[in-house]
């Protein structure tokens, strides 16, 4: 049971690192695209619609993948331990936001992406405070039934 429950903390945490890091690959891209003035990117309509489809699609399912790997990670590890990670993906919400309003602005790539990655932490760490706020309250409930 041990192994099992290791690996599905390992495997929990390579989810949400690659999420991690897929996501800010991806603000990466987008400052560049803040960067290219001339708009080689997308010359006509179409192909914008297309680049629009294509990056935020690849987006979402890097962010999809976060959250399993927070949802993993909730069921595996204890209460508290999950209260403590969810606080702190909190905090990292609040810092990223912090960064966000001091280094881009909210009508541009690198400004919505940047937003968007907020977003996803934010709901990482609500689910994971309500994940671990439950297994908490369900714990006490069965202690005081004792």
């Amino acid at each position: 049971m041990n192994i099992v429950r290791r690996t599905l903390i390992c495997v929990s945490i390579l989810l949400i690192s690659g999420s991690i890091l897929f996501m800010f690959g991806m603000l990466l891209w987008a400052y560049r695209l803040d960067a290219d003035l001339s708009g080689s990117y997308a010359p006509s309509q179409v192909a914008m619609a297309r680049f629009h489809a294509q990056f935020w699609s690849m987006f979402f399912a890097a962010a999809k993948f976060g959250l399993a790997g927070c949802l993993g990670l909730s069921a595996t590890l204890t209460s508290g331990t999950v209260l403590k990670v969810g606080a702190l993906t909190l905090g990292g919400a609040f810092a990223s936001l912090i960064f966000d309003f001091l280094s881009t602005g909210p009508h541009d790539w690198s400004g919505a992406t940047g937003f968007t990655i907020t977003f996803v932490l934010l709901c990482a760490g609500l689910a994971l405070l309500a994940i671990g706020s439950v297994r908490v309250g369900w714990q006490r409930l069965q202690r005081a039934a004792v």
